[in-house]
């Protein structure tokens, strides 16, 4: 077991949000290679974008915002869960409340985002 306290992780900050890596490739086994915690502030977005080999599923801890998978929109707000896989284009359209959800990276290879 791994029990990791989010208190002693540092908030990473990215365009237009901020992450913590909780666990990475050398904590989790298999194919799930890392579990983070993003947030996103009332107001902002992520531009659409896919990734080469990476699928992701996010999981809602708080918060209400427009997501966009393939085209399809849909709220997702505390309790959700959606899973992108790789080559699907995503993004985050509008955050209408500060959002705090889970992102886990299954597959991740480095530099494999491409933004649109």
């Amino acid at each position: 077991m791994k029990l990791v306290k989010e208190n002693q992780k540092e908030w990473q900050d990215r365009k237009g949000y901020s992450k913590k890596i909780l666990y990475s490739v050398q904590d989790i086994p298999k194919n799930t290679n890392q579990l983070q915690k993003m947030k996103i502030p009332k107001g902002n977005t992520i531009a659409n974008h896919y990734h080469k080999n990476t699928s992701e599923i996010f999981y809602c801890i708080k918060g209400k915002a427009v997501f966009s998978i393939e085209g399809n929109d849909f709220e997702f707000t505390k309790g959700d869960a959606a899973l992108c896989e790789a080559g699907e284009k995503h993004e985050v359209k509008q955050v209408l409340e500060d959002l705090h959800f889970l992102t886990f990276k299954i597959n991740q290879k480095e530099n494999d985002t491409v933004w649109l």
